[in-house]
Order: structure tokens, then sequence, then C-alpha cells
């Protein structure tokens, strides 16, 4: 049912038909992933799921070279990629475009992660074996990441000490 409505919105020039909210879509795949992940075989489903979420969200024209996910929450972002790692899916250009998201908003730090959403999204690209072979975004996110990790840690750390004079 999400595949069809997100092919027939792609044609649509209604708002009201075009509005998929990202975090319906997260929910099913998460579900979708949970039940892979618990040995219930789902078939192909989460597969045209995620294609269907790339055709529609990444791979729009209008989009092609932008930040696709930019209006995504990071919950939703953190949600769809543990529903790939949860069903084992090695879809690239979804990944590449959650982790180029997550990567711009760990450098901006206005939409930040929580540090759960950061340990999580390390935790999927370690369990998909996500690298810098496979794309230059899995080599450079690992650092970064651990980096706003411990720039929180020394935050957290500095407000517990009161100053010593």
């Amino acid at each position: 049912e999400a595949m069809r409505r997100m092919s027939r919105s792609m044609g649509s020039t209604s708002d009201q038909e075009r509005r998929i909210l990202p975090r319906d879509i997260t929910q099913i795949a998460w579900a979708l992933g949970t039940m892979e992940s618990d040995n219930s075989s789902v078939g192909d489903v989460l597969v045209h799921l995620v294609d269907a979420i790339n055709d529609y969200w990444i791979h729009k024209e209008e989009s092609y070279n932008e930040r696709p996910l930019k209006d995504w929450r990071c919950a939703d972002l953190v949600q769809l990629a543990t529903a790939l790692s949860h069903g084992r899916l090695d879809n690239r250009p979804v990944l590449i475009a959650i982790f180029e998201e997550a990567m711009d908003r760990l450098i901006d730090r206005s939409r930040g992660f929580t540090t759960s959403e950061i340990s999580i999204l390390m935790w999927v690209q370690a369990r998909l074996y996500l690298t810098a072979k496979i794309h230059k975004i899995f080599g450079s996110f690992p650092s970064s990441a651990s980096r706003a990790l411990l720039q929180r840690m020394q935050g957290l750390k500095n407000k517990e000490e009161p100053d010593k004079k």
C-alpha cells in the first residue's frame, strides 16, 4: 500500500495527494526490518519499499544533487537506517543519502542528533559493514560522529566541574 501511494503521488500535482510523511514510511520500513531480523520472512516487501523510497525521495529529478532528506527529522533518518540494518538491506543510494544528511547535521549542529541517535547510526554502519570503499561518506562519518560525541562529553564535564580558582 505504501509503495502504491508513493508511485501514485509521484505523478500528482495535488499537494494533498503528494504528501507522504517520512515518519509513516520509516515506521513501516522499521516494522518490516524488525520482522526480517526476527526470522519472519517478509519476502521482497522491504526491498520494494526501500526502492520506492529511493525513487520518491532520493532520485527525484528536481532534488537529485541536493540534500533529498533535508526535511526529514533526525528520528526518521535513524529509524530508516535501523530498518535497513535489521533487514540486512544494503541499498547504497538510500544509505548514502542518510549518512550524507547525518554528516551535514553533525557539522551544522543546529539540527543535531541526540547522543543515542549518533550511536545508532554508528551501529548501523558497523552492522552493514559500510566502508570508505563503498563511498567516501562512510570513511568520514565515524570520526565525525566520534568527535561529536566526545565534544558532548567534554561539554557535560565542563558543566559539572565548577571553575577552580
